[in-house]
């Protein structure tokens, strides 16, 4: 079995087993060799019973694949009221009356500079309060019905201390800096989230070395420093350490703003292989289209009561728009960046 296919195993396992641990101690078992299976896949997948390794990739892509009815019965953040964003807090940046982010989708955020794409980011990922007192914003890590956020809650005084805990348990983030620490290899700056997640650097690092071989990394990257390496290799590393750990949301500001169009390809087909929930701004139109589930525009002067949404489907190797053909869609999206 090659590395690429036990890879795909772990992550959608993984997913898998956190979302519906009990259903997926009914699946057969896993016919390898149980060693090379705790090696690769963790003690915990290890011990379940598996069939085969076709059979299970079989089962889970059947069982990420959400109806559109159960997509909006699930958001992992949900904007109730209306978000002012603002900026010194002297007139409003951005305004959004209603808005989900739906669970184990990819949401890409298109819209012309200055619109309030990365003030959004900022809200949601709870890097800056940029709302007003009377906003309400929700993350619901495990369901509507489990252990929720209330962000107006998070950001009082007595309470700014469970952000941090927030932001590192459940959230990720990835923008065009590296922000890379250049007194570190490239092995611990790629696995330094992962380790925070109380991951061996050993388990880290076979992982970090995976994800290096699908965006097409230099050899012996890990043991080299930053300086060491081009800055589109920087930009990969910097991808490496945002997707590697367990997160609940990947936040992502023009991520392959500084790549080329292959290896911009190579870091989405990898954001969509993990399938969890991924915010992701980009004035890319064409990889919205290719990889989006949801793509939400923002007008150019970020008055949003009813941003404009436009929803896809998995059709085989492809995706289908709603009411739209990718074509139509396309010239739309030009058509509203350009007016």
């Amino acid at each position: 079995m090659n590395d690429d296919v036990i890879f795909k195993i772990r992550n959608l396992t993984c997913r898998y087993i956190d979302n519906n641990p009990d259903e997926l101690l009914n699946i057969n078992k896993l016919n390898l060799d149980q060693e090379y299976v705790e090696k690769l896949l963790g003690k915990k997948i290890a011990k379940l019973d598996f069939n085969n390794r076709q059979k299970l990739l079989n089962v889970l892509n059947e069982k990420q694949s959400l109806s559109s009815d159960d997509r909006e019965k699930d958001p992992i953040i949900r904007n109730w009221k209306q978000v002012d964003s603002l900026v010194k807090r002297l007139s409003p940046q951005l305004k959004i009356s209603k808005l989900d982010i739906y669970r184990n989708k990819l949401t890409m955020i298109v819209g012309r500079s200055g619109c309030g794409k990365s003030t959004l980011l900022e809200t949601l990922g709870l890097m800056n309060k940029t709302f007003d007192d009377n906003s309400q914003i929700t993350f619901y890590p495990f369901g509507l019905k489990g252990k929720n956020f209330d962000y107006q809650q998070l950001w009082k005084k007595e309470n700014r201390k469970k952000i941090a805990d927030v932001r590192r348990k459940y959230l990720s983030f990835i923008f065009q800096r590296t922000n890379l620490m250049p007194n570190f290899k490239n092995k611990e700056n790629a696995c330094i989230s992962n380790l925070l997640h109380g991951d061996s650097l050993k388990n880290s690092e076979y992982d970090a070395k995976l994800f290096g071989d699908s965006v097409k990394m230099e050899k012996n990257w890990l043991d080299k420093y930053p300086n060491q390496l081009s800055g589109g290799q920087q930009q990969r590393i910097a991808f490496i350490r945002a997707i590697l750990p367990k997160y609940s949301v990947l936040f992502g500001d023009e991520p392959t703003g500084n790549l080329d169009e292959k290896t911009s390809e190579d870091v989405m087909n990898n954001v969509r292989e993990k399938g969890v929930s991924s915010v992701i701004v980009t004035h890319n139109i064409d990889l919205a289209l290719k990889y989006s589930d949801q793509i939400i525009f923002l007008e150019p002067n970020g008055i949003n009561i009813e941003p404009k949404i436009f929803n896809s489907v998995q059709n085989g190797g492809g995706r289908v728009w709603k009411n739209w053909s990718r074509s139509n869609l396309k010239k739309e999206l030009n058509n509203l960046m350009n007016r």
